[in-house]
């Protein structure tokens, strides 16, 4: 991570779990241990090599018996993309309910009510 000049402010522990790794040879239950897993979160800022997220992950996957089971994307300004994003949903509903209405031999009426459900 500070390879990748990651901050410690921008990668914490998001979850540790313990359990109980037995052997069942014969049959028999024996405790042999314990398995630990971690769950990590980090931000990473101002990207800008093309390849950063891929050589970060790739890096990580050099450390012994780790497993890489999700992967989390956000950016923290989304204005720009909620706007595009609305616009298409505006548009692709129009385009929708003009074939419903061409298909059903009816006239298109005006809009009456718009519901946003992500906020």
């Amino acid at each position: 991570m500070k390879a990748f000049e990651i901050a410690d402010k921008d990668s914490s522990t998001s979850a540790i779990n313990l359990n109980p790794d037995y052997d069942y040879a014969d049959g028999v239950q024996r405790l042999k241990g314990q398995t630990a897993s971690q769950g990590l979160a980090v931000t990473l800022r101002n990207i800008s090599a093309p390849n950063q997220i891929g050589d970060l992950i790739t890096e990580l996957s050099k450390v012994n018996d780790i497993q890489i089971g999700a992967l989390e994307f956000d950016v923290t300004n989304k204005t720009a993309a909620e706007r595009q994003a609305r616009a298409a949903a505006v548009t692709d509903a129009r385009n929708k309910a003009n074939q419903y209405a061409r298909l059903s031999n009816r006239a298109l009426g005006k809009v009456k009510a718009v519901t946003d459900e992500n906020r």
